[in-house]
């Protein structure tokens, strides 16, 4: 998620964000999650519950709808409000809720399956995470699990934001290569192998650190572009697979467009025969 941006909502100062847990990412959307008592204290329960609608959208809808790469994009819609995406109506901008909270419950929300249709991992198809570094607003992507866990228990600089997309988890997919930034703490990935060989020869400050994970459509998936863009402000990278959340950041103004860096398939591409809901 973006650390800066034009959302109305309240700055918590030196306050921390709340640390979202692995029992709530695992667990489905409940009324007794301490995150649903915190919507009910904004008032966001007035117009949404978790599994029907109200005069907004269900929870759960909202997350069949997106995946993590849409985080900013909520957070956003949240604090400076919202016209009318699902016709139900507008949605009012909350500028006295800090913005700490918002970014725990739409952590919550799209953290959690809203369906059968939002798969979760699948044999051919393993996730790869996403986590933004909090000092820098630098973004960090694993296809290891392992390493996933050893981030959320050591590092909480690294704040994760869930399922980017999925690597192919047999040896015929296009590799993703990975380089970390050890001027300003960044990481850079590319599939392109000309691309790595000029990183790898014309920048010493980026070490280069192998295949991250793979990636690639097969057995009736549908790949879609995972976009790159660079920060102008402190040269982090941002990789999206949302067009929406690619959007939003070049409209900040400080964000610049590198095009598609490869094509991985997103929940919204799988098919439900290779998955497992």
């Amino acid at each position: 998620m973006f650390t800066a941006g034009a959302a109305a909502c309240a700055d918590p100062g030196t306050e921390p964000s709340p640390a979202i847990s692995v029992a709530v990412r695992e667990k489905t959307l409940s009324t007794s999650d301490p995150e649903w008592k915190l919507a009910e204290k904004h008032g966001c329960a007035l117009c949404h519950q978790v599994d029907r609608r109200l005069i907004g959208p269900s929870y759960r809808e909202v997350a069949a709808r997106y995946d993590q790469s849409a985080a900013l994009l909520l957070t956003h819609s949240i604090c400076n409000g919202l016209s009318d995406r699902w016709g139900l109506g507008t949605m009012p901008a909350h500028p006295r809720v800090l913005r700490s909270d918002v970014t725990t419950l739409v952590a919550w929300i799209l953290a959690l399956p809203g369906s059968s249709s939002s798969p979760l991992s699948g044999n051919l198809y393993q996730p790869v995470f996403r986590f933004a570094k909090i000092s820098n607003g630098a973004y960090f992507l694993t296809g290891d699990a392992s390493e996933k866990e050893a981030i959320l228990a050591g590092y909480p600089d690294f704040r994760y934001e869930g399922i980017a997309f999925y690597q192919r988890s047999d040896a015929a997919g296009q590799p993703v290569y990975r380089f970390a930034n050890l001027t300003n703490g960044g990481y850079f990935y590319t599939a392109s192998e000309q691309e790595r060989e000029s990183v790898v020869r014309g920048f010493p400050q980026f070490r280069f650190e192998g295949t991250s994970f793979s990636v690639g459509a097969v057995d009736g998936a549908v790949a879609r572009p995972v976009y790159r863009l660079a920060n102008l402000s402190n040269g982090a990278y941002l990789f999206t697979g949302s067009a929406e959340e690619r959007s939003f950041a070049l409209g900040l103004g400080h964000w610049r467009d590198e095009g598609v860096d490869f094509e991985a398939v997103t929940h919204y591409g799988l098919p439900t025969s290779s998955v497992q809901t």
